[in-house]
């Protein structure tokens, strides 16, 4: 909805010392939480799950590519292009979509998620 893609790091995802990565992504599916946080706040927000024992990392960026890309290391794979299949409502396929006037689509200005 947002018009914008992002790239995630699946080996900054949090989880338990010496358990396997697809062990832990498999073992709890639809528990974890991606938020998109600007860079400025990022560290208040980590603080907030600090706080309550709740694991939490900055994982990723939001940048224009329309799609959500897993990447590993120098490995990249995309795993949804929104340009073809939308979350919500319609795919991409014309002019995207005006981002809301709160965020903005500077590089400098983008978020984490």
């Amino acid at each position: 909805c947002s018009g914008v893609g992002a790239t995630l790091d699946v080996d900054a995802i949090p989880r338990p010392a010496g358990v396997p990565l697809l062990r832990w992504l498999g073992s709890f599916p639809s528990y974890g939480f991606v938020l998109s946080v600007r860079p400025a706040e990022a560290d208040a927000v980590l603080a907030r799950f600090a706080s309550r024992g709740i694991a939490a990392a900055a994982v990723g960026t939001v940048d224009d590519s329309l799609a959500l890309t897993l990447a590993r290391g120098d490995q990249r794979e995309a795993l949804w292009d929104l340009r073809r299949e939308a979350f919500i409502g319609q795919a991409v396929t014309a002019e995207r979509p005006t981002a809301p006037e709160t965020m903005s689509s500077a590089p400098e200005e983008s978020a984490r998620v």
